[in-house]
């Protein structure tokens, strides 16, 4: 059984999933109204990008919390952070350690998908939020709509068809609707769910495409270096053969959708 989880690829994390999560940021933190002087958390962190953006919108008289549960993400995210005035802590998403009415807003990019109980977690969201203030998470679309991952764990479930739950939980809540339910069962209101796409340029498959998946980044990366050699060369024959290329070495534009959910703490 693979552990599939991404304290074991926290150090290539940046150059797989981070590469495209952070593309969503500035959207994210414009949708929370983040600026000058607010409270902000960012649970599910990961190596940081939504807490240093946040940092620099919130100026010396503001304050970021960042929390993740694995403790080799967060000594990413605080390597990149550098001076900027971000406290971090290990906690999980279920039980935060905030007081309530402490935050105007929450961010989390793309963590939701993987907490197991998410009514409990938005429920505590709501908790620290006061009054008025706002949540924006985000989810990755199908596989088919984010193919940068989605080809890699639909090829990598087919050589481990026990842990396809696992490989595929990135896309969990690729539904908007029961999206939207998850936070209105958690007593937010002015609920939206809008679908937002970018695209993404690789200079090459084997040296820009494929390169953090042999490095182990996340934990689409931990699991393909789990298996064999011989199911290694099929996952990656399965994906290429998926992919707009006609080698290796030209290069190739991908597009990626994700859900921005946003709701208010009445």
């Amino acid at each position: 059984m693979h552990t599939l989880r991404y304290d074991a690829g926290a150090g290539a994390y940046d150059r797989l999933t981070g590469r495209w999560s952070r593309m969503y940021v500035d959207r994210v933190l414009d949708e929370a109204g983040v600026g000058r002087g607010n409270q902000v958390l960012d649970v599910a962190t990961g190596t940081g990008d939504a807490a240093i953006a946040a940092a620099d919108r919130v100026g010396t008289q503001g304050r970021v919390l960042a929390v993740d549960i694995s403790s080799p993400m967060l000594h990413e995210a605080m390597a990149k952070a550098g001076a900027r005035r971000i406290e971090f802590a290990q906690a999980d998403a279920q039980r935060l350690p905030c007081a309530a009415s402490s935050f105007d807003a929450i961010v989390c990019l793309f963590g939701l998908m993987f907490v197991p109980d998410q009514i409990a977690a938005l429920s505590g969201f709501r908790r620290v939020l006061r009054p008025g203030g706002c949540v924006v998470a985000t989810s990755w679309a199908t596989p088919a709509q984010a193919p940068f991952a989605g080809l890699v764990a639909e090829a990598l479930a087919e050589e481990l068809p026990p842990d396809r739950a696992d490989l595929l939980r990135p896309f969990s809540l690729a539904d908007p609707d029961a999206n939207a339910a998850l936070y209105e069962a958690a007593g937010f209101s002015d609920i939206r769910v809008r679908l937002e796409t970018r695209s993404s340029p690789f200079t090459s498959f084997d040296g820009d495409y494929w390169e953090p998946i042999e490095a182990g980044g996340g934990r689409l990366g931990q699991a393909y270096l789990g298996l064999p050699e011989a199911a290694r060369h099929r996952v990656r024959e399965r994906v290429l053969a998926q992919l707009p290329v006609r080698s290796t070495s030209e290069p190739f534009v991908l597009q990626h959708s994700a859900w921005v959910a946003v709701a208010s703490a009445q």
